[in-house]
């Protein structure tokens, strides 16, 4: 076994390394969570093997783990970890113990934890060990729930992330591996990866249920093929032609953004559109597809004039459409959402993630004695009106009136923008 993390000889199938390739074709930073299980464990290795044989710079690599606090092993696992990858960039984010959190909101806060790292550090690729299993295992779960075709095929190899600004891209490597094959691999190469015993056990959550009870019965009736199992390759052949399809979706071309739980948005979009795209007819033309809207001639012309010449605002289909900074975002909300004022106050006691609301913000400690609250008209940060602030930043009109601050004595001290908050 591997006493310290290292780049070895690259020993895997040529198809990896060109996947590799042409996710990474130049030099980048780049950041990987870890969480000791064997696929971030086996992706790690192929990262920085991959690294290694492209001569690429070793301190381009940055592996984020997060202590979650909530199993007893944890300290135990985060303190390998760190003596494991002491040679490499090597980043932990601990969790303050406070109440028995569910498995959405532990994901929900690992994702806020990896945005805000990224968007500090200039990194623009998020590396994740999703596998072939992870990918049934959502299927099944969106068809639960009664998705479409593309709730279906949920996953993919570079992706965008409802969690994460448009400015981080996902990358999933591992997609084609069953776990079973990420285990032997580790193996194979003496990598040493942890289990996590909660993933056993079935009423932990629908996932959980999904993994332990539902698929092993059609791993049990399926038979083996020269690839592995008949059930596993069926699954991974149907993902193949369903991203073929996917590729001439417009859909594809809208990035789910997160929904602020005050604004009740039924649906809500974004999708860039630099300033020399913005006369393209066609653009906007599978923009309107994307969002299944039908306009007169008349209209279509009026709508390319604003695409092409300003930012603001217009009412179309059902939704309320932005145009800020090269980007577009469609909301199908209530008229005139973002006028609604938050009244919202609380005093700060202690420092650590704590609720504000339905939200949930990463206090210092330094602003123990403040009063949160939500930003009103009229309110100054630094000398400067806090709206031209937000204007300044490129934050869309419909975040300004929602963001939390911290004020004291009469004076804001901070302003929790959009990138740090965790829902």
């Amino acid at each position: 076994m591997m006493v310290k993390f290292q780049d070895l000889p690259w020993t895997e199938g040529e198809d990896v390394f060109l996947l590799l390739e042409k996710l990474f074709p130049a030099p980048q930073k780049v950041a990987l969570g870890i969480s000791g299980g064997s696929d971030s464990m086996y992706l790690a290795f192929l990262m920085a093997s991959f690294r290694g044989k492209k001569n690429r710079p070793k301190d381009q690599l940055f592996f984020l783990h997060c202590n979650h606090q909530v199993r007893k092993e944890s300290s135990d696992e985060q303190k390998f970890l760190s003596d494991f990858f002491q040679d490499w960039n090597f980043i932990v984010f601990i969790r303050e113990k406070n109440g028995s959190p569910t498995e959405n909101e532990l994901r929900n806060r690992r994702y806020a934890c990896f945005q805000k790292f990224c968007q500090e550090n200039q990194i623009s690729a998020l590396v994740l060990g999703h596998h072939l299993n992870d990918r049934i295992e959502t299927s099944m779960m969106n068809l639960i729930r009664g998705c479409g075709v593309k709730g279906l095929l949920n996953m993919h190899i570079q992706d965008a992330h409802p969690l994460l600004p448009s400015c981080i891209k996902l990358m999933r490597p591992l997609l084609g591996f069953t776990k079973k094959a990420i285990e032997e691999n580790c193996l194979r190469l003496q990598i040493p990866f942890f289990q996590d015993e909660t993933n056993t056990n079935p009423e932990v959550s629908l996932r959980n249920h999904i993994r332990n009870k539902i698929l092993p019965i059609f791993e049990d009736l399926s038979f083996e093929t020269a690839q592995g199992s008949s059930f596993l390759e069926s699954r991974k052949t149907i993902y193949h032609e369903l991203e073929k399809q996917d590729k001439s979706d417009p859909l594809k071309r809208l990035i789910p953004i997160k929904k602020n739980p005050y604004r009740n948005a039924e649906e809500a979009f974004q999708r860039i559109i630099p300033q020399n795209s913005r006369k393209d007819t066609l653009v906007l033309v599978s923009l309107l597809q994307a969002l299944d809207i039908t306009v007169r001639k008349g209209e279509l012309q009026e709508l390319e004039n604003w695409i092409a010449n300003g930012t603001g605002i217009q009412e179309l289909g059902g939704r309320t459409i932005f145009l800020s900074h090269d980007q577009v975002f469609i909301i199908k909300a209530k008229p005139r959402f973002w006028e609604k004022e938050l009244h919202l106050e609380k005093k700060i006691t202690e420092g650590g993630v704590q609720s504000f609301g339905k939200f949930q913000l990463d206090i210092s400690p330094k602003l123990i004695n403040a009063t949160l609250r939500f930003s009103r008209p009229g309110d100054y940060f630094h000398g400067k009106l806090l709206k031209k602030r937000a204007i300044n930043q490129k934050i869309p009109i419909f975040r300004r009136n929602s963001l939390p601050l911290a004020e004291k004595d009469g004076k804001i001290i901070v302003v929790f923008e959009p990138a740090h908050l965790i829902f």
